[in-house]
Parts: structure tokens; sequence; C-alpha cells
């Protein structure tokens, strides 16, 4: 008897223990608007979440055709994301396949289906959003409170270059996106050539496939 006496208290002490370490970690991994601006320091073990669901309407497979020519781009948006050891959000990433004149010249589409070990190494992938109408490239037709998402990474894996992807939902199951290729810095030890990305750099109009 004195001994079942002796344990449940201590039961109790380790249930009470187990639940305000519980507590605790919840208290320090808040969740935050993505939206929050980008200059702040991020928060040690913070969720930064896309709470207006912004980013789902690009989810999706989109394609650019002209002619034999086509450009293919699949979308998905993954959530708490562990991107540095102190904080997760949720991304885009995204893969693509590029045909010119009836022949292949890249396509990548194969990491979404097999995976990848590190979300972060997919060819596209972002989570920026900012107001359509300021930052390049400039919307002079869009509204005030428009929005985009910016500055994501596009990799090439031909040329090995990389570029800013930027996309913008219109409605009707179609979205603008523009590619523009970072500038690289040449030095004599490395210099530049006239190395152009696989995928033509400019805007493509792109129409989600149901």
């Amino acid at each position: 008897m004195q001994l079942i006496l002796k344990t449940k208290p201590m039961k109790k002490i380790l249930f009470i223990a187990l639940l305000m370490n519980f507590i605790n970690c919840k208290a320090q991994s808040p969740i935050i608007d993505l939206e929050t601006p980008g200059f702040l320091p991020k928060m040690q073990n913070a969720y930064y979440k896309d709470i207006g669901n912004y980013l789902e309407q690009f989810a999706g497979t989109w394609v650019y055709t002209d002619g034999s020519t086509s450009f293919k781009i699949v979308i998905q948006k993954k959530t708490m994301v562990r991107v540095t050891p102190k904080h997760y959000e949720d991304v885009l990433i995204g893969e693509y396949q590029y045909i010119k004149d009836g022949v292949e010249k890249v396509n990548t589409l194969q990491n979404l289906v097999y995976g990848l070990p590190n979300l972060l190494e997919h060819s596209i992938i972002g989570n920026f959003m900012c107001r359509s109408k300021y930052g390049n490239p400039l919307c002079n037709d869009c509204n005030h409170n428009d929005k985009k998402v910016a500055n994501l990474y596009f990799v090439d894996p031909i040329t090995k270059l990389d570029a800013e992807l930027y996309l913008r939902y219109t409605g009707n199951n179609q979205m603008r996106i523009f590619i523009r290729q970072k500038m690289i810095l040449s030095t004599p030890e490395h210099p530049v050539t006239n190395i152009i990305m696989t995928v033509p750099t400019g805007e493509y109009i792109m129409t989600r496939q149901q």
C-alpha cells in the first residue's frame, strides 16, 4: 500500500512536467503572417504561415504554347518548411519543362515525381509577396491592392545559371510570369561568356491545366 501511495504522486508530477513542457514549446513557436515585412528579423522557432492562402492559387500545372514551342511549370505549395535552422515558412516549389520547335531542351519535372531530400533544392522555390504596381516588372494596369509572388529562384540545370521568377494570377485560370536572368560577376579568373538561359527570359501568359 505504501508503494502505491508514493507512485501516484510521482505519476502526477511527471504528467504536469510533460504538460508544462508541451505548453512551453507551443508558446515558443508562434505563428506569424508570411506577409510580415521581410526586413524584420525572423523569430526563433516561429512559423511564417500563408494565413490568407494567397499562395494556394498558384498550385497546379501551367502551360504556355506557341506553335511547336511549349513551356510547362508544375507548382506545389508546401507548408511549414524549415527554411533555416531557426524558423519555418510556407513556400512554393516547382519544376518545369521547355520544348522549342518540338525538341525538348530541359525537363526537371521528375524531381516532383520522385522528390528531393531537400525541398530547397527544387528548380523553383520562393514565397515573397508584394504589390504588383511596385518593383520590377511594373504592372501599369494593376490595382493598388493587387499582389504578386516575386523573386522566386529559377534554376537552369543545363547552363547552371539562375534567374528571378515573378508570378501574378490574373483570374480565369491564367497567370502572367516574368523571368529575369540574374547578373553574373565577371572576373579575370571567371570571365562571363554570352551564356543565356535555356528558357528565354521575358514574360509568358500561362494557363492552368484542368
